[in-house]
């Protein structure tokens, strides 16, 4: 039982003080001197004298790869003290080459924290999600930007030779491609992207596009868009590949470049439908999410790393030759050769691997409650644990309130009811049992309240008031009412935070169950509105920049058919209550102002009142730590700051025997 698995609060303690870990304990000592050499290297740098890895020597002397100072565009980024992880949280050193990056994960198709090591946007900042930071945005994949005319024109600049992986030159005719060929053709975009509308609003004018020159860029829209840097360097983890295509390599698969009939047979491959040349361009199209599939290999990237084998079991990736990075003494990043992902049947299992010394990196599906483990094996696996702050919620009770189920949404639609639920909940318990105590109640998005006497009188109010023989609440249709919980098996905690809530639910009489089903399969179901309830992450914790629209139905499977209703503009769906348009209103108004502003600062205050007044959904814990266990070899691993913002900074770690 879980909550056989309390622990006491000086074991609580003497964690916390061994994680409290000093700075040089994964970074290592600051050199004295590099201030000195940097200043020269970058002399030498201007002079054109940078360096590669020794992996791809043998490949220059052959003639089958350009020198490195062909390879890197005209001014690469140049990474250092402070670039992209701030120095409070990270004393940088200058890294050696060489090395496989072990690491696994629980889907053989997906790594989160790969994803995160492998995203190139096309801004960023320092830390990249640190919120304080956001104000401080740098060029990325571009090289710079301006913002004029109130925050309507954004004028942006390509880097004067920036390369594919494959070499082929990124020009302004990839730009083009991705807005005239694919934004704004109605077989592969049905839709254009709210994001690129004016204040990221579903009915906003779509933006107004121009090219300035070979390597510049008007992107204009009618009103203020306060937040549009943000969606180009963070909101939904985004990429550069919205905006940017390699025009070179899928014009072979688009029918205004490539005849039908010469498609036909690659159409036919994938049981498409005669004439889909759409859904096959959107086959070889890879996008940020698709990190695994076959076609894959060979696909020109701006990544760090390149996939160069796909397999069930292991999947391995090589550095790009042509990545636009280097550092402060001209060496070529990533300093690491390779990445070897490897697939394990879960979570526990990729602990397992971490603490036998079989990875190098373990984070996503890290679970609090086996820190003590962690510490107790770092000796054996070669490896320390570090706690680092959450950009997410990591138990939140997502309930369908558009589920097919009549009862179901005559009950879920009371506010007494998601009351009921959330005073049902023991966060003592919880917080103890799963989390070892290392996480808040909630302030933000849910009241925190405790009280089973008060959650039956409002269960009696709502109508469940009637019991059958063996004390389990009937609905309004006489049968007993069922909250059927499905967790992903994607995640570490929520399963074991399911099964504590149906706990705390059965004892005021609510027939509740729980199963984990697989991540896929999961997502399939909640796209679907086929799952009622379910116990997962919550990123509303970073609403206010915003990231991810999970407060918004839809995201999370809470509200569906009001998702579809604000997307279409009426057209389809279901029209959500007066507080759902009200907090898709406000999110439209946020888009308009710059994060941190006292305007922003009010809506999303009110934003906020409304998630706790209402309940739509109902969040268990706050403040939470992650456990990130980095190999004691493993440098440049920063001290502090968030646990993903840690991992967008990969190509910055080496091996440091």
């Amino acid at each position: 039982m879980l909550k056989d698995a309390r622990r006491s609060q000086l074991v609580v303690v003497a964690l916390l003080a061994a994680l409290l870990v000093p700075a040089a304990l994964f970074a290592g000592a600051a050199d004295e001197g590099a201030g000195a050499e940097a200043a020269s290297d970058t002399e030498a740098m201007a002079m054109g004298m940078y360096r590669q890895s020794p992996m791809l020597d043998a490949l220059v002397a052959s003639g089958e790869l350009p020198p490195v100072d062909e390879r890197l565009p005209d001014e690469p980024l140049v990474v250092g003290p402070g670039t992209l992880i701030p120095t409070y949280n990270l004393d940088w050193q200058v890294g050696k080459y060489g090395g496989t990056l072990r690491h696994g994960h629980f889907s053989p198709f997906w790594d989160g924290i790969l994803f995160h090591n492998q995203n190139e946007s096309l801004l960023t900042s320092s830390g990249n999600i640190i919120h304080e930071e956001l104000g401080n945005m740098t060029g990325n994949v571009l090289e710079s930007f301006e913002v004029s005319d109130g925050d309507r024109v954004f004028t942006l600049r390509l880097r004067k030779g920036l390369k594919w992986s494959d070499g082929v030159p990124v020009t302004m005719d990839d730009v083009l491609f991705a807005y005239e060929d694919v934004l704004l053709n109605e077989k592969l975009t049905p839709s254009f992207p709210r994001w690129l509308r004016d204040s990221g609003a579903a009915d906003g004018q779509p933006m107004t596009f121009e090219v300035i020159d070979d390597h510049t860029f008007r992107i204009s829209f009618t009103q203020p868009y306060g937040r549009f840097l943000v969606q180009l360097a963070i909101d939904g983890w985004r990429g550069y590949e919205e905006l940017i295509k390699p025009k070179h390599y899928l014009t072979q698969f688009h029918a205004d470049y490539t005849p039908l009939a010469d498609l036909e047979d690659m159409i036919q491959e994938r049981s498409l439908a005669a004439g889909e040349w759409w859904n096959l361009f959107h086959a070889k199209d890879i996008i940020r999410w698709e990190q695994f599939p076959p076609e894959r290999v060979g696909f020109p990237v701006l990544n760090p790393w390149i996939v160069t084998d796909v397999q069930e079991t292991v999947s391995m990736l090589e550095r790009n030759p042509y990545y636009f990075k280097v550092d402060t003494e001209g060496q070529q990043l990533p300093y690491i050769d390779k990445h070897q992902m490897v697939f394990v049947s879960n979570a526990q299992n990729n602990a397992i691997r971490m603490m036998a010394g079989d990875l190098d990196f373990f984070l996503d599906g890290s679970v609090l409650k086996d820190v003590p483990l962690y510490k107790e094996n770092e000796s054996k696996g070669g490896y320390r644990t570090l706690l680092t702050p959450v950009h997410f919620h990591y138990a939140t009770v997502w309930l369908n309130h558009t589920h097919a189920d009549p009862v179901w949404r005559q009950l879920v639609s009371e506010l007494r009811f998601r009351q009921a639920l959330n005073l049902a909940i023991n966060r003592d318990e919880i917080i103890d049992s799963v989390y070892i105590g290392l996480v808040g109640k909630p302030k933000v998005f849910a009241p925190a309240e405790y009280d089973q006497e008060r959650a039956n009188e409002l269960l009696d109010a709502v109508g469940l008031d009637q019991r059958d023989a063996d004390g389990w609440r009937l609905g309004p249709d006489g049968n007993v009412f069922q909250i059927p919980f499905e967790s992903s098996s994607y995640l570490g905690d929520e399963p074991l935070v399911a099964e504590l809530i149906v706990e705390h639910l059965r004892e005021v009489g609510l027939q509740a169950t729980t199963k984990t089903i697989d991540g896929g399969l999961w997502g399939q179901r909640k796209s679907a509105s086929e799952i009622k309830a379910t116990v997962n992450r919550n990123h509303g914790v970073m609403w206010s920049i915003p990231v991810f629209d999970d407060l918004l139905p839809g995201s999370r499977g809470w509200g569906n058919a009001w998702q579809k209703w604000y997307t279409t503009g009426g057209a389809e769906g279901e029209e959500p209550p007066a507080g759902v348009q009200r907090l898709y209103k406000l999110r439209e108004e946020m888009m308009l102002v710059k994060p941190g502003t006292p305007e922003d600062t009010a809506i999303v205050d009110e934003m906020f009142g409304l998630i706790k007044d209402n309940l739509w959904f109902i969040n268990v814990v706050e403040d939470e730590t992650w456990p990130m266990l980095a190999s004691t070899r493993l440098a440049n691993i920063p001290h502090g700051g968030s646990g993903a913002a840690i991992t967008f900074s990969a190509e910055q770690w080496f091996f440091d025997p």
